[in-house]
């Protein structure tokens, strides 16, 4: 059987992440099911520390699109919808 447990897709889960605290519950939430430390999910993710903290804390307005986008591959989190805020809307 294939990493991707034979689906043929990249992802574990998917998710609408159309607020900043559905964001915040969805990354602590598949990072702690990994058993991962911020830290680890940062280095794995390419991205500073403080970016996993700005998600799992509910502020994405601080944070670039690809940042999340490598935080939520890693955690294999298919995105399906962001905050607003987070693409340059008004919160």
């Amino acid at each position: 059987m294939s990493a991707d447990g034979g689906t043929g897709h990249w992802w574990t889960s998917r998710a609408f992440m159309h607020t900043p605290g559905r964001m915040a519950h969805v990354a602590t939430g598949a990072r702690l099911r990994h058993g991962w430390t911020v830290q680890h999910l940062a280095d794995m993710a390419g991205v500073d520390p403080g970016t996993v903290d700005a998600i799992e804390s509910g502020m994405p307005r601080l944070l670039d699109v690809d940042s999340v986008d490598r935080v939520f591959h890693v955690l294999g989190v298919k995105i399906l919808a962001l905050p607003s805020t987070l693409a340059g809307g008004t919160p």
